[in-house]
């Protein structure tokens, strides 16, 4: 099932009450950023096993490592290239056996 989420806060608001496989977490969200939202998702909600990839504009590396060790399980950067978006999923859905 897909879902999608305006901002941050209607993302915390949906994972409190629905499981999910897969989370594309838009980095600059409104209200609450990507940032706060992973916080919220590792050290709140306790979903450690919620597979996140980060979407943004900032590619550089340091930011990549940076959304790594704040708990995102891949990185793909703005704009989406389609293949590599699918590619990534697929294999973290592979990983995990979902």
């Amino acid at each position: 099932m897909l879902d999608f989420a305006e901002d941050g806060q209607i993302a915390i608001d949906k994972l409190k009450i629905k499981k999910y496989d897969l989370l594309l977490l838009d980095m600059q969200m409104p209200v609450k950023d990507g940032e706060t939202v992973l916080k919220i998702i590792k050290n709140d909600l306790k979903l450690m096993d919620l597979e996140i990839i980060a979407v943004t504009a900032n590619a550089d590396d340091a930011y990549r490592q940076k959304c790594i060790k704040l708990g995102c399980d891949d990185f793909v950067s703005k704009p989406i290239n389609k293949k590599i978006i699918v590619d990534k999923i697929l294999s973290l859905m592979n990983n995990k056996n979902i």
